[in-house]
């Protein structure tokens, strides 16, 4: 089997999108093929890595912008304070 049709084996395995055909000749290859296999464990451990490593920078980003959204409700808090205070001074001063 060509070794590019292996690398699409693998990454369809590793997106879990592999046919039941494809599932056949993966397992097969993996029994037989002792570099391809190798090449899986490989690929499978580095693809958890960087799954990992993902996550952490998506909740690392969304802390942030928790941080970010609170500070700039806090901001619009303090504005529409401070607005309905000039607002009721002004019209204390009409009356």
């Amino acid at each position: 089997m060509q070794e590019e049709k292996k690398e699409q084996l693998i990454t369809k395995y590793l997106h879990s999108e592999l046919s039941n055909s494809e599932e056949i000749i993966f397992s097969t290859l993996i029994v037989s093929d002792p570099g391809f296999s190798n090449e899986v464990e490989l690929k499978t451990i580095f693809y958890a890595d960087r799954s990992s490593d993902l996550k952490i920078q998506l909740e690392q980003q969304m802390l942030d912008m928790e941080k970010y959204s609170n500070f700039n409700l806090s901001i619009v808090s303090t504005l529409s304070r401070i607005a309905a205070i000039l607002v009721i001074g002004f019209f204390t001063k009409l009356f």
